[in-house]
């Protein structure tokens, strides 16, 4: 006789496993709502048509520059050396007694502070004295000035 083979060992069966739904995630709170300031009104009407802006005749400025023109005569560090070189030009140009001394602060990167010294006058006055000025090498240059 022949032998039977022996059936194959049962296999346990799996344990049936019951599908259970996926738990809902959870959700952060709900944020509390942002409450806005409201802006105040605005105090200014609304605008219905752009303002005019008055605008001036150019004016002088100063008043001892006649037409506006004044002759540039150097840059100086002090009140005082500028003092000094308008009495030494005076000294050596007498048309300079027709004129007014004028100085004006300003600023250069670098020299820092400065003052301008002009002579205030005409142009028929100032001009000619440039020229006589310039010929003696002293720095000189017509400025028309308004503001």
């Amino acid at each position: 006789m022949k032998a039977e083979p022996a059936p194959p060992p049962k296999a346990d069966p799996a344990p049936e496993v019951k599908a259970e739904p996926a738990p809902a995630p959870k959700a952060d709170p709900a944020p509390a709502p942002v409450v806005v300031a409201q802006q105040e009104e605005s105090r200014l009407p609304p605008p219905d048509a752009p303002t005019p802006v008055p605008v001036e005749e150019p004016r002088l400025i100063s008043p001892g520059a006649a037409d506006g023109t004044m002759a540039h005569l150097g840059i100086f560090r002090s009140q005082a050396e500028a003092d000094a070189a308008w009495q030494a030009l005076a000294e050596k140009q007498p048309g300079l007694a027709e004129t007014k001394p004028y100085v004006m602060p300003g600023y250069v990167p670098e020299l820092g502070n400065i003052l301008r010294l002009y002579a205030q006058g005409d142009q028929a006055t100032l001009t000619p004295l440039c020229r006589r000025l310039r010929t003696s090498g002293q720095e000189c240059e017509l400025h028309r000035f308004f503001r």
